[in-house]
């Protein structure tokens, strides 16, 4: 078990902190965001996990701040935002996401399915 606090602690530089290995079947990451930061917004690509073909499911827990969540369907039209604080979550099955940190020192933890390959597992738009 590692607190939210000891773990924003071990991450002094403020750079994402991935805590298991890519190739493990569950990936678990500290994402430290400041104000307007925000990445383009992507979907997961289907791919083949033991023979089976299967897609990055994600889920973002805010455990500091708060992010604006964009949620596209899987044509990458905008299905909804959302405001997420403290607490909150939210679960990516299918279709596209991108957060925008609304303030300074926003803190999410990211849990998705793996093995991940950051180049072939999403595409962005």
């Amino acid at each position: 078990f590692i607190s939210a606090s000891k773990l924003s602690n071990l991450n002094k530089l403020g750079q994402r902190l991935d805590l298991i290995e890519p190739n493990n079947p569950l990936q678990f990451s500290l994402i430290p965001l400041k104000n307007s930061q925000t990445f383009l917004p992507h979907v997961h690509e289907v791919h083949k996990f033991n023979e089976t073909e299967t897609n990055t499911q994600e889920c973002w827990v805010i455990i500091k701040g708060r992010v604006l969540a964009k949620l596209y369907d899987i044509d990458t039209s905008l299905l909804a935002s959302i405001e997420l604080s403290q607490g909150d979550a939210v679960i990516t099955l299918r279709g596209g996401h991108n957060y925008l940190s609304l303030e300074d020192g926003t803190i999410a933890y990211e849990i998705k399915s793996g093995p991940y390959n950051p180049i072939t597992d999403k595409r962005r738009f």
